[in-house]
């Protein structure tokens, strides 16, 4: 009796649409480990980031999410140590930046993008730059994403790099200057993408012949920070850095004490009221409305010359002015 042979269909098996990178193939202890120290040093990264921006370690607010004005880049180039005064700032920057923009795609792609979630959060929350992490967040999507996995590593990453790079042209430059320092702006953004190809091309040139074995990403990502630690205390300091940031916040010229404020509204609220209006009538003001705003308003003028207001008006917040004024103008005098 004849057998015949039975051909078996070849077995196809599905491949997922977010892929797994070869670092998640050792030791998963070992690689748990690095993760730990890798979010650990891009954390105080962050951190740094806040210090040197806004002079506090938790600047994180909710009005920056959704109000476009505080996406921009523009306030850390220029509050505080300015790029145009201390150019040394803009190789701290662009080194603090370069780490935020590349370390977690390169643990996207290393390992997987499930780990890379945590160090978008610290973009958002520790940096205050909830904007920038939407942008790393699809960075990420794209570095672990299986038609992105080219036999080139490095091309990759570069290609997935190109959200942070319209982020930077876009919110990045300053507003308001002459265009020799609005291009001159652009230059702590340059030098970030120059410092995440650094980062990117030692953690991958030296993963290609190691097997892409974890502890590369937080070494290359502490080692960045240190750097940017020294240089930025060598040449500019905390003690600088805290001063400026004063000035910036205390300058006449943006403190709301001092602007000119209209009273109109505030006069009106003060006739309206009807004790207030029963006050007037008996301190024997006019009863008629024209005639007395008029009285009023020159009562108003002549106590503001001693710098008061009359008992009789009702001061709105925005008009209490003078003990923050008071604050300040001693403050100007030491």
């Amino acid at each position: 009796m004849n057998e015949k042979e039975t051909e078996k269909a070849p077995i196809v098996v599905s491949k997922s649409f977010m892929a797994v990178g070869p670092t998640l193939h050792y030791s998963h202890k070992n690689v748990l480990i690095c993760w730990l120290l890798a979010l650990a040093a891009f954390g105080v990264s962050c951190v740094f980031w806040s210090k040197i921006v806004s002079h506090t370690f938790w600047p994180f607010d909710a009005q920056t999410v959704t109000n476009p004005a505080f996406w921009r880049l523009d306030r850390s180039i220029t509050t505080g140590v300015s790029i145009f005064e201390y150019p040394w700032q803009i190789l701290v920057l662009g080194l603090l930046m370069g780490i935020l923009a590349i370390v977690p795609v390169l643990i996207s792609q290393l390992m997987s993008f499930r780990y890379s979630i945590p160090l978008v959060l610290q973009i958002a929350i520790l940096a205050n730059l909830p904007a920038f992490a939407i942008c790393v967040l699809v960075s990420c999507i794209a570095a672990a994403c299986r038609p992105l996995r080219f036999r080139s590593r490095f091309i990759a990453i570069a290609l997935c790099a190109a959200p942070q790079l319209l982020y930077w042209g876009y919110f990045g430059p300053a507003r308001g200057v002459e265009p020799i320092a609005w291009g001159v702006s652009f230059a702590p953004w340059i030098c970030a993408w120059f410092d995440a190809m650094v980062i990117a091309g030692f953690v991958l040139g030296i993963g290609h012949f190691t097997r892409y074995r974890p502890g590369l990403t937080w070494i290359f990502t502490a080692l960045t920070l240190v750097i940017a630690v020294v240089v930025f205390e060598k040449a500019i300091g905390f003690d600088e850095l805290g001063y400026n940031l004063y000035v910036a916040r205390n300058d006449p010229e943006h403190v709301s004490a001092f602007y000119d404020r209209a009273i109109t509204k505030a006069l009106d609220r003060t006739m309206q009221d009807a004790d207030t209006k029963e006050l007037l009538d008996k301190l024997f003001y006019p009863p008629d409305p024209i005639a007395r705003r008029a009285e009023l308003r020159t009562e108003v003028q002549k106590q503001l010359k001693n710098d008061n207001w009359p008992s009789w008006f009702t001061v709105p917040p925005e008009l209490e002015y003078k003990q923050r004024k008071e604050e300040l103008l001693k403050q100007y005098e030491l």
